[in-house]
């Protein structure tokens, strides 16, 4: 059974939602209005803050390798390390900055739902109601980091006080961030309308 407001999965039917702490509807009792969305299988399935670094900090790496060498190539430190007058810094920005969007939509759109680090760490992006993310709100996502990082890092933060483990461009974009062995690919169930 699943919760009528937000659509988790619940194991007893006695038991109260464990993320928007609302009272289980089952059986007649049920609204009657049910549409067939995907919903994510259960509440453990959020990925948690220190995996969530973990794949970060592998596509870092990852990204690293054509950022220094276009900077190496415009004479430039591989380090990122540069006089911010020049005109070449100005131009590694802008390719870093393109490449590290296209990157991140173009892979959380995709059919695995995850960059590289993602994928190594065992985790997917996926719409709140489990589905999969498309490339614009992938972009949305990417570009609503800034706000994690106008925050001083509270916004990534955020995640460890939500009920679902979102960030603020998690909250931001509508999307979480889910473990694939405990989430496997949403499957269309009915959620009743509330």
């Amino acid at each position: 059974m699943f919760c009528p407001k937000c659509g988790t999965y619940l194991t007893s039917p006695a038991a109260g939602c464990p993320l928007c702490a609302r009272g289980a509807a089952t059986g007649p009792a049920a609204p009657m209005h049910a549409v067939a969305t995907p919903v994510l299988a259960h509440a453990t399935a959020y990925a948690g803050f220190w995996r969530r670094v973990c794949a970060l900090l592998l596509d870092g790496v990852v990204l690293f390798f054509p950022a220094a060498t276009i900077r190496v190539l415009l004479g430039l430190s591989s380090t990122g390390l540069v006089d911010m007058e020049s005109p070449a810094a100005y131009a590694a920005f802008a390719f870093e900055l393109g490449v590290d969007w296209l990157y991140a939509a173009a892979l959380l759109s995709s059919r695995s739902g995850a960059t590289l680090g993602m994928q190594v760490m065992g985790i997917r992006i996926a719409r709140l109601d489990g589905g999969p993310v498309s490339f614009s709100r992938a972009t949305w996502r990417f570009f609503a980091q800034l706000l994690d990082v106008l925050t001083l890092g509270i916004g990534y933060l955020v995640l460890l006080f939500s009920a679902r483990k979102q960030t603020l461009h998690d909250l931001v974009a509508g999307t979480v961030v889910v473990r694939i062995a405990d989430a496997p690919a949403p499957t269309p169930v009915l959620r009743t309308a509330s």
